[in-house]
């Protein structure tokens, strides 16, 4: 299952491990207890722009890793210089998801503002969004940092929830309409 490595006690980015992964262990306990019931019942506002807040302050600060000491922590491992620059690369794009995504999570919690009561499109798209940056962008981190030894299909099925959410959000402007929607055709 789950391994972590020495070099996760090495880093200075160990309280960012420990939130990784218990980001990570706690993500399939959320599907199973039904993901239906914490979108109704967590899925607030609020939520949305906590963890706007959480993905983006660490987004930042695991590119600032990335871009400033993430290099030198895998040449002092001894890594060949191809297998640093691919795994600064992947932290790289994961920091690039991350940060676009919680931009668009903020813009769902402004559009569940702006309609003044929940959407079910708006916060299924936005839960999918949170659980496909878990899924791609914590993946990426772990292989990147060696923080853990992950099933591949991680990265991939988080690549697929963002994917996803992006669909849920267009389906949901198709179907969803309110009551004050000018955007209709005239007929």
């Amino acid at each position: 299952m789950v391994t972590v490595s020495v070099f996760a006690q090495t880093t200075p980015f160990t309280l960012w491990s420990i939130v990784l992964l218990v980001l990570l262990v706690l993500c399939p306990f959320v599907l199973v207890s039904g993901l239906g019931y914490v979108i109704q019942r967590w899925c607030s506002v609020s939520m949305w722009f906590l963890l706007a807040g959480i993905l983006g302050a660490s987004g930042v600060g695991l590119g600032a890793y990335a871009a400033h000491g993430l290099g030198d922590a895998l040449e002092r491992r001894e890594l060949e210089k191809s297998e640093i620059e691919t795994r600064v690369q992947n932290c790289e794009t994961a920091v690039r998801y991350q940060l676009i995504l919680t931009v668009a999570i903020l813009a769902m919690g402004i559009a569940t503002l702006s309609l003044r009561r929940k959407s079910w499109p708006i916060s299924l798209a936005t839960s999918a969004f949170v659980l496909g940056v878990v899924g791609f962008s914590g993946g990426l981190y772990c292989s990147a940092l060696e923080l853990a030894k992950l099933h591949w299909v991680i990265i991939p099925a988080g690549g697929l929830l963002m994917i996803a959410a992006w669909l849920i959000l267009a389906a949901g402007a198709i179907f969803f309409r309110t009551d004050d929607d000018t955007s209709k055709p005239a007929q």
